[in-house]
């Protein structure tokens, strides 16, 4: 765990709230955490477990790949009695790992990126649960998925930090801004994404695509040039 990386205030932050929401959006994390932990044992790894469960009991059609990736519009229909989806593999890797810091679970926490997976047909992410014995996947897609064991031999696997979990919501941001137009904002996106997560293969790549679409073209072969020697 990055002690030094405040990963509610950084995943808002990605996902585009306000600096002047943060004290909102945490307030309402801490209060559905508050809600779900009271029911829940010290142990870390049956607290992690009690929290998945409980997430899902609550949304049993939580999970949608069209769904949102951000932090906040995870949580807020989370907390939506009319809404069935919550969020994609992101968002609910995002609003599990925000609710795990505030039960206390933050040391323990890491994530797995994977570039395929039988679950999604594009990349996927996922947490992962540190124990002294041995680490567990928390696979948020399906209502059975802590300790799931189905990624552990996959040779696209990659586990990743906060800070790295982070940067991917940076780059998906900036691929909706890029299939918007908005290739200023995308740029800025990506950018977003390599101070986490300098040399990162994805942000790089993106990066040159929207710079080679603005008409920046040597700009955009430099950062194809960087991203093929990672």
């Amino acid at each position: 765990m990055d002690t030094g990386f405040d990963f509610i205030q950084e995943a808002l932050l990605a996902s585009g709230v306000p600096p002047r929401q943060f004290d909102s959006y945490r307030s309402r994390l801490e209060g559905l955490a508050e809600r779900i932990g009271a029911s829940l044992p010290p142990d870390p790894v049956r607290r992690a477990s009690g929290l998945f469960h409980r997430l899902w009991r609550e949304k049993p059609h939580r999970y949608q790949p069209v769904a949102d990736f951000r932090l906040h519009r995870a949580l807020e229909n989370q907390l939506r009695a009319e809404r069935e989806e919550v969020g994609n593999c992101l968002g609910l890797t995002m609003l599990y790992t925000a609710l795990a810091h505030c039960l206390g679970l933050g040391p323990h926490l890491g994530a797995v990126y994977l570039a395929s997976s039988f679950v999604d047909r594009g990349p996927h992410v996922l947490s992962i649960l540190r124990t002294p014995q041995r680490t567990l996947d928390i696979e948020h897609v399906f209502s059975i998925g802590f300790d799931f064991r189905g990624h552990l031999e996959n040779p696209a696997r990659e586990e990743w930090s906060e800070r790295d979990l982070v940067a991917e919501t940076y780059v998906a941001d900036g691929n909706f801004c890029f299939d918007s137009r908005h290739l200023s904002g995308a740029l800025e996106k990506y950018d977003s994404a390599l101070v986490l997560r300098p040399g990162s293969y994805k942000a790089l790549v993106n990066r040159g695509t929207a710079l080679a679409a603005m008409g920046r073209v040597e700009e955009a072969a430099e950062a194809f040039t960087t991203a093929g020697g990672e």
